[in-house]
């Protein structure tokens, strides 16, 4: 004789609440992270000089190869687009040296080249001055790490122009 068993069904608890809960809440804080506190709006932009010293005329001719007017700029930091070139170009370091009537001149530096340049750079325009992707503020002679498809180096910025409306 075949017994049948009670067949139990299975009943919603407190535990599949808290499950459910947490899964709308991490749902919740994602759409928050995306798509309102996802940094500022990189609303304004600037032009900026920039040069990177005293590197090797190899190092130089391949950057110039490289870096070209247009090419997108990259923040090392966080893997964001800040900006593009305008204008690149290459030239002899110098350095000081005092002569035999011991003044001081200046000459060009045996193996160093400089790359100097301009970039229209995206941020946002704060109390105390532009930052560069509403984060890393730009002053003149402020180094900032950024990259391009090719090649990563050190940008010193040499001036800045005052920012306007990004179109």
């Amino acid at each position: 004789m075949a017994r049948n068993k009670p067949v139990e069904k299975s009943r919603f608890n407190v535990f599949d609440i808290l499950i459910i809960l947490i899964v709308v809440a991490c749902i919740t804080a994602l759409v928050l992270r995306l798509y309102v506190f996802n940094g500022v709006a990189l609303n304004k932009k600037t032009e900026v000089s920039f040069s990177v010293n005293n590197i090797m005329q190899s190092t130089a001719e391949e950057m110039l190869k490289s870096v070209q007017n247009g090419t997108n700029l990259y923040l090392t930091s966080n893997n964001e687009v800040i900006g593009y070139v305008t204008d690149i170009k290459a030239e002899r370091s110098t350095v000081f040296v005092e002569d035999e009537n011991g003044n001081q001149i200046e000459v060009f530096h045996p193996t160093n080249w400089n790359i100097v340049g301009t970039a229209v750079l995206y941020g946002t325009e704060g109390d105390l001055g532009f930052y560069v992707n509403g984060t890393t503020r730009a002053e003149i002679n402020s180094v900032v790490y950024v990259y391009t498809t090719r090649v990563q180096f050190e940008m010193t910025l040499t001036s800045i122009s005052a920012p306007s409306d990004r179109n």
